[in-house]
């Protein structure tokens, strides 16, 4: 953890170091001239405490025991905490904006994400709810059909039995007329006969 530390430390140094230098000497000018003298103590205590800070971390990643260490730790005069002060600061700085950013875009993705993703949902229900109604629609459609196909069945039905009834009805009126009509040929022959004979019989009388 630590090599991975230093080497982060180091590039954000090397990206960070014209601003550095330039906020640093703007700072460094100001305590000279003796104005701000609360920020120039501010910047004194932070440079000594990351210098302790630095030089501490330093000799557990050497391996060295805290006695033999104990001149790592002695404080920095005002000069040298003043300028680490501030470049520790401006590497906060840097730090905080490098991993904020970040840390802000993944919190926005995942903002958008859960926003599209509830409305994907939302949009899922509502198609849920679609197609159940759909479902409602075409099973009460399906029964009026079936309803509509059993009345035109029965209609049916109904057609074909007055159909064979009509007709039976109708053979039989025929029947019932040819057979009148064969009986009035019969007795129009049985006339037709009479008279011939009957005519007959005045020619003979005539003739007598």
């Amino acid at each position: 953890m630590l090599p991975l530390y230093k080497v982060f430390s180091l590039v954000v140094r090397v990206f960070a170091r014209p601003l550095i230098a330039r906020t640093k000497q703007i700072h460094l000018s100001k305590a000279s001239k003796g104005k701000n003298t609360r920020i120039k103590l501010f910047f004194v205590k932070l440079g000594n405490f990351y210098h302790k800070w630095d030089q501490r971390i330093d000799s557990k990643f050497m391996g060295i025991e805290k006695k033999t260490s104990d001149f790592f730790f002695k404080p920095l005069n005002d000069e040298a905490a003043l300028e680490k002060g501030v470049e520790f600061f401006y590497e906060i700085l840097i730090y905080t904006i490098l991993i904020g950013l970040p840390l802000y875009e993944l919190n926005r993705q995942s903002v958008e994400n859960d926003k599209k993703s509830k409305q994907n949902n939302d949009k899922m229900k509502n198609l849920e709810i679609s197609i159940e109604e759909l479902k409602t629609i075409l099973s009460e459609d399906h029964q009026q059909l079936e309803k509509q196909i059993n009345f035109n069945n029965s209609l049916q039905e109904q057609f074909e039995q007055f159909s064979t009834k009509v007709v039976g009805k109708i053979d039989n009126l025929w029947r019932e007329i040819d057979f009148s009509l064969q009986s009035l040929h019969t007795e129009y022959e049985n006339i037709r006969q009479e008279n011939g004979r009957l005519t007959q019989e005045v020619q003979k009388l005539k003739q007598a």
